[in-house]
């Protein structure tokens, strides 16, 4: 990358250019130096979906080169052995993320969303789900000593290893994959984030519903714990739901390029915070049906909320949803 251009070469014809979209145009201009020749294409919708533009501008601009600068000579052929091969493609296999992302603020939560799964097939080959700069899944092969190219296309990339382990994959001239961290990956976050959601919606829906067959049949709450540390808790869980329905449409916004305002952004966090802060009476529910007996259900409910506010609470931190920071 130079000076605000990204190599695109294909067919061997050395080719500059930069794509780029607002909420309302989505364009790209590319330019031959050698050739003299150029295209620009830019487009005022983004279509049915948020991808469409994307695969549009790549027929035109890959049309364009093909029908006017032709290849003249086919792909050259790999020089890895099958051996090396199935070795390094064992080596990359795993789940990974753009280096292009938020780290400071709540939008580093868009990394759970935007991951790479690189597999490794049986033949030495790699498949990219997605693919590079597509939504689709890609199968590549390697070329040469950990280099891939696109099988039936032109796309490569580069791994970089130091000590038998990946360090970034590396395509399109300034753009890199990064391997995921572990307590990141989907296969965690979902479950956690997905059977905490569970418990508090679960609970908020519980306690009136409780509230109201005890008045009908006229029974007292079990004694031992405070009705300060109830309340607490019952405000905990349900702030803690309303800020992860409100962060999830808030990420959704800012995705579409709209507006948010910080005030609301502080009310978010604020709202957190206090669901954070409910682990302290939610606790003391727990110890409170514990030592009064209260029996196992109740001791397994207050516990569940514990552990639905502890998965919360992780979340926020670890994808910096209470950070000082609420610029994107």
């Amino acid at each position: 990358m130079t000076l605000g251009f990204f190599d695109e070469s294909r067919n061997g014809r050395w080719i500059v250019g930069h794509g780029g979209d607002t909420q309302y145009f989505h364009s790209h201009l590319q330019i031959y130096p050698e050739e003299g020749a150029g295209i620009f294409v830019s487009l005022n919708s983004t279509g049915a979906d948020g991808y469409a533009t994307l695969a549009l501008r790549e027929a035109v601009l890959h049309g364009f080169t093909d029908r006017y600068f032709p290849t003249e000579s086919g792909p050259e052929s790999g020089t890895v052995d099958a051996a090396t091969a199935a070795e390094h493609a064992a080596t990359v296999e795993g789940t990974y993320v753009g280096s292009r992302t938020m780290h400071s603020t709540f939008l580093s939560a868009l990394d759970v969303f935007s991951t790479t799964q690189v597999s490794a097939r049986a033949d030495g080959r790699l498949l990219l789900t997605p693919g590079l700069g597509t939504t689709s899944p890609a199968l590549y092969e390697e070329v040469e000593p950990w280099v891939w190219r696109e099988v039936g296309g032109q796309r490569t990339f580069a791994v970089r290893v130091a000590d038998d382990r990946v360090e970034a994959i590396g395509f399109d001239g300034a753009f890199a994959l990064l391997p995921a961290q572990p307590e990141r990956l989907p296969a965690v976050v979902f479950p956690v984030l997905g059977l905490s959601a569970l418990v508090l919606m679960v609970a908020v829906v519980a306690w009136p519903v409780a509230a109201i067959a005890r008045r009908v049949r006229r029974r007292p709450l079990p004694g031992g714990t405070s009705r300060v540390a109830r309340i607490l808790a019952k405000v905990s869980a349900t702030a803690a739901l309303v800020a992860l329905v409100g962060w999830t449409m808030t990420v959704l916004a800012a995705m579409s390029l709209d507006e948010i305002g910080e005030l609301s952004l502080r009310q978010l966090q604020v709202l957190q915070g206090i669901g954070v802060l409910g682990l302290v009476p939610a606790v003391l529910q727990v110890v409170g049906a514990v030592r009064h007996r209260h029996g196992w259900w109740r001791v397994l409910g207050t516990a569940l909320l514990v552990l639905a506010l502890a998965g919360v609470a992780w979340f926020a931190f670890e994808f910096r949803l209470l950070a000082p920071s609420v610029s994107f």
